[in-house]
């Protein structure tokens, strides 16, 4: 029997239908079940849903390019290379406002001809996952339960609506509960899907929900619009509106630098004693606690060298802790070695010199110090970050900023309680729920939970609680319970299954460099053509000089650092010429300088050898044409981004993303 003339059971039509007429109606005749083992929009058949996304997208470029009120900027668009999620960001978001929400005739966007003139034309399958591409829209949706290939979500701009399923894999390794994330979705028959990468939505000021952040960014960028009107103007501006969170975020988090007393200190003594004997002096004090841990403040190598570590402590003049049994609180480390030295360790500048005094003051003649140096993490953070765009923040939004301190902890535990991570994770519980938080008017969760007019603020509180932990228990063993939670302050409702640990998502990265190399490449051939009055319009227009650090910041992310690859080759001689193009002539040894000064002061052991050899070195770079970053650029940013925990591919709130942002500003300017 041939194909056409196969029965299937449809239970949407209730009877046996023909595999022609089932391919002809479900999702617009029929309303097929998820389960129905022939529906290709079913969850279980992602890789035809793919497919047939991909076939339309194919569709939607190939006549888009061709348009001539949006195809150079669509062309732009594309031609940016593969494997970043900062430039997947900007490319998706230029392409979806181009297509769905830029006038191409008579006020009508494009999308809406490309239905016009090819809807009748497609197969059923192809009808529906158009159709579904028509509703896409901008949403701030708060993470609920997470999945392993899924994640449900209330999308906040819709209050009221249902819960939505979001099928998105990647992301859903990625997200906790009641995380925010701002993201292009598109309704599928049985859930949503994700047009192109989130942008985090969370917000520091838990006293401002998050609709009214999103209503406070959108109005100060110039939305007036409701409705219809409304929804098509987030479209349009979807890539400034994740711009201006990453600068609002990053606003907060430099005022916060600023006011923040965090900072590393280091004093080196020799011990005019045995190492043994300064143990004992250590032990026979009230200010220094034996402790069997080893901070991440020492060297690999520094670590084999200690016979002891001890905390040094303070009168702890603040309220009582749940863990604490002698009120002392500590203000540093520090370390007796086998080779007779004293290495001490502080975490603010308030306790550096304390420290310091006290060490002194407790061996008498029995050190001598041989260094001390202290570090202001908090201020060289501050000057590293930069906003995308000042004028993008409103000054609403800058409130309730705080400074950040580092925990210095109260040290004593009782002999029970020692080592038992049960019984410290239950203090720390007693801590979250009994505690004063300035978010609650000095209230504690307890409090505010008998206060029916506060249950909002509570249950924002609690959900940056519950997010908090699900970040560390997606990260760390042993994952801690925090689901208690919901039941002690009597909200219910707010309870959601935990996610479970990440996938490893291994992905086949051979062709990326090839793409990239190519690009690259053309891109040269293009700033080549430029010609000196092209030059002189880029500089005039676009004051890029500025952002020549930004440029150079993305141009060394988009490839490996190999300095014997051709991709390196490449991406020397692509920023030889912006570096010629875009700085004066007589601006170039400044900036050469400041080069110079970010390599200084951001280098570390490993590489101040390269860096800082010899005064000849410092003298040649100052000369040269080319701007030292081949040199000693590259390694450093890596060894920044590396210090500070952050990959660009994964947080969208560091220089990545404004790099990246630069460097197509520029490219899309030289292509059109």
């Amino acid at each position: 029997m041939g194909n056409a003339k196969k029965k299937r059971t449809c239970p949407a039509a209730g009877r046996q239908i023909s595999a022609s007429e089932c391919g002809e109606n479900r999702h617009s005749e029929y309303a097929c079940p998820a389960d129905c083992p022939y529906n290709p929009f079913s969850p279980e058949s992602i890789d035809q849903i793919n497919a047939l996304n991909e076939a339309l997208n194919d569709m939607i470029i190939d006549r888009a390019q061709s348009d001539p009120t949006i195809g150079l900027r669509v062309m732009a668009a594309l031609a940016l290379p593969e494997g970043s999620v900062d430039i997947e960001l900007r490319s998706n978001d230029t392409i979806m406002a181009l297509v769905h929400a830029t006038p191409v005739e008579n006020k009508r966007c494009f999308f809406d001809l490309f239905v016009e003139e090819t809807f009748e034309s497609m197969k059923n399958d192809l009808r529906t996952t158009t159709l579904a591409r028509s509703k896409i829209r901008l949403a701030l949706l708060e993470v609920r339960e997470v999945g392993v290939k899924s994640f449900t979500a209330i999308d906040l701009l819709r209050p009221g609506s249902d819960p939505i399923v979001i099928m998105d894999e990647i992301c859903s390794a990625n997200v906790s509960r009641f995380e925010i994330i701002l993201c292009n979705v598109w309704p599928m028959p049985h859930f949503h899907l994700l047009f192109g990468p989130c942008t985090s939505g969370n917000f520091g000021d838990l006293t401002v929900s998050p609709p009214e952040v999103f209503e406070t960014i959108i109005r100060h960028l110039g939305c007036e619009a409701t409705g219809e009107e409304k929804a098509r103007w987030l479209i349009e501006h979807a890539l400034s509106i994740k711009m201006a969170y990453v600068s609002v975020n990053q606003t907060r988090l430099k005022r916060s630098l600023e006011m923040s007393d965090v900072g590393f200190g280091e004093y080196t003594y020799r011990l005019n004693m045995s190492p043994l004997e300064g143990i004992n002096l250590l032990q026979s004090s009230s200010a220094a606690q034996n402790s069997p841990a080893v901070p991440d403040e020492l060297e690999t190598d520094q670590v084999s060298d200690i016979l002891e570590h001890f905390e040094w402590t303070i009168p702890d003049n603040g309220p009582q802790k749940n863990n604490s049994q002698n009120g002392r609180q500590s203000i540093g480390s520090v370390y007796v070695t086998r080779a007779g030295k004293i290495l001490a360790f502080s975490k603010s500048y308030a306790h550096h010199s304390q420290l310091g005094k006290e060490l002194e003051a407790a061996f008498g003649s029995g050190i001598v110090i041989e260094d001390s140096t202290f570090s202001d993490y908090a201020q060289e953070q501050s000057t590293a970050i930069r906003i995308p765009n000042p004028e993008w923040v409103p000054e609403s939004l800058l409130k309730n900023i705080s400074g950040l301190s580092v925990d210095t902890h109260t040290v004593g535990l009782s002999d029970d309680d020692e080592g038992s991570l049960d019984s410290t994770w239950k203090n720390t519980c007693n801590k979250l729920l009994d505690e004063p938080r300035p978010v609650l008017g000095n209230q504690s969760l307890r409090e505010v939970a008998l206060i029916p007019g506060l249950r909002p603020l509570l249950e924002r509180v609690v959900k940056d609680i519950v997010r908090t932990i699900d970040i560390g228990n997606r990260r760390y063993e042993p994952r801690l319970d925090i689901d208690w939670i919901f039941d002690e302050l009597g909200l219910p409702e707010l309870r959601c299954a935990p996610p479970l640990a990440p996938h490893d998502h291994e992905s086949d990265t051979s062709d990326d460099d090839d793409d990239a190399l190519a690009f690259w490449s053309d891109r040269v051939d293009a700033l080549h053509k430029i010609d000196d009055n092209d030059r002189t319009e880029l500089l005039t227009r676009n004051a890029m000089k500025s952002g020549l650090m930004d440029i150079i910041t993305g141009l060394v992310h988009a490839l490996p650092y190999d300095p014997q690859s051709p991709e390196f080759g490449v991406i020397r001689e692509i920023v030889t010429l912006i570096w010629l193009t875009m700085v004066p002539e007589n601006e170039r040894l400044q900036l050469r300088r400041e080069f110079i000064l970010l390599a200084v002061q951001h280098s570390t052991s490993n590489y101040d050898e390269k860096i800082v050899e010899t005064d000849g070195l410092i003298a040649f770079l100052e000369q040269s044409a080319i701007p030292p970053l081949f040199l000693v650029l590259v390694p450093i940013l890596q060894k920044r981004i590396e210090s500070i925990g952050c990959d660009i591919h994964d947080d969208l709130f560091g220089d990545g993303l404004i790099a990246i942002d630069a460097v197509t500003r520029l490219i899309v300017e030289l292509i059109e």
